[in-house]
């Protein structure tokens, strides 16, 4: 008979998405439990994924909706979003764009080190 849960899936996938941001797919996070309730890494990372892109989606529409001009509104979302990409703020980067260059997630390869 299985245990039930004692986490909130939710606060756990938002721990991850920092643990991943932070090192990228080979973070080292390999809690039995979390697999037993997401699946394995690779599943675990593409729930992060998708946390994150929620959160961008509705960052951008929150932004882009309150411009008094399209080209303001645009403005306002590039100089709110264009930082966090850069990895200016906290240096992490934008997670798509880290994971599309982490050669780890490439078929379970083991990849060079980040630099």
């Amino acid at each position: 008979m299985a245990r039930p849960r004692t986490f909130d899936p939710d606060k756990v996938l938002d721990i991850a998405l920092d643990v991943f941001w932070r090192k990228g797919f080979q973070s080292g996070l390999g809690k039995p439990s979390l697999y037993a309730a997401f699946g394995d890494k690779a599943s675990l990372y593409l729930k992060v994924l998708d946390r994150y892109h929620s959160w961008l989606i509705k960052e951008a529409q929150r932004i882009l909706s309150h411009g008094p001009s399209a080209r303001e509104a645009v403005e306002a979302w590039l100089v709110s979003f264009v930082p966090r990409a850069s990895g200016t703020k906290g240096k992490r980067g934008c997670l798509s764009l880290n994971t599309a260059t982490d050669a780890t997630l490439d078929q379970g390869r083991t990849a060079k080190p980040r630099r």
